[in-house]
C-alpha cells in the first residue's frame, strides 16, 4: 500500500474508460484492488470560478455541483479511503452549517464581527478542502469527453491509459 502524495501523477482518458464496468478495478489512491466504487463527479470549471472562494466558499460548491458542466463517475477505492473522503465531506459540510447558523445570527443581532467571522470560517473551510482533500482523494476535470484525475496513484494511472 502507498498513498505517498509525491508518487500521484495525473492521467487523462476518454470518459468513455471511466465507465463502472470498462474501469480498472484498482483503487485510485493507492493502486490495491478497488473494494467500492465512489460517486464522485468530473466538473468543468472555468479558471474564474475560484474567485468565488472570496464569497465565502459556498457558491464555488454550488457552481460546480448545478451549473458547470459535470458528468457523475464512480471510481474505484478501498474501504479506507472512502471512509477518509466521508469524514472530510462531513466535516466540510459542519464548518459551512457552523458559517451559516453564524450568519444568521449575525444578521439576527446586526453583528458586523460575528458575520465577519462566519465569511472566514467559510473561507477557511473551503481553502481546507482545497488543500486537503487532493491528499485524500483525486481530482477529476472534464474536458469535452476526456477527463484529467490527478492525484491517481501511478500503477492505476498506468492502468486506466492501457483500458
Amino acid at each position: 500500500m502507498s498513498e505517498d502524495p509525491a508518487l500521484a501523477t495525473t492521467v487523462t482518458v476518454p470518459l468513455a474508460h471511466l465507465a463502472p464496468g470498462r474501469i480498472p478495478q484498482l483503487c485510485v489512491k493507492t493502486g490495491e484492488k478497488a473494494q467500492c466504487l465512489v460517486p464522485a463527479q468530473a466538473t468543468a470549471t472555468p479558471r474564474w470560478a475560484w474567485l468565488l472562494v472570496l464569497a465565502g466558499g459556498w457558491p464555488l460548491f454550488a457552481a460546480r455541483r448545478w451549473w458547470f458542466p459535470h458528468e457523475a463517475l464512480a471510481l474505484p477505492a478501498r474501504n479506507y479511503v472512502y471512509d477518509r473522503l466521508a469524514w472530510t465531506r462531513r466535516g466540510v459540510a459542519g464548518c459551512f452549517a457552523v458559517a451559516a447558523l453564524g450568519a444568521v445570527g449575525s444578521l439576527v443581532t446586526r453583528s458586523p464581527t460575528g458575520l465577519l467571522a462566519a465569511w472566514v470560517l467559510a473561507v477557511a473551510t473551503t481553502a481546507g478542502w482545497l488543500l486537503l482533500v487532493p491528499r485524500y482523494w483525486v481530482s477529476a476535470q472534464l474536458d469535452g469527453d476526456r477527463v484529467t484525475l490527478g492525484g491517481v496513484h501511478p500503477t492505476t494511472a498506468a492502468a486506466l491509459q492501457r483500458a
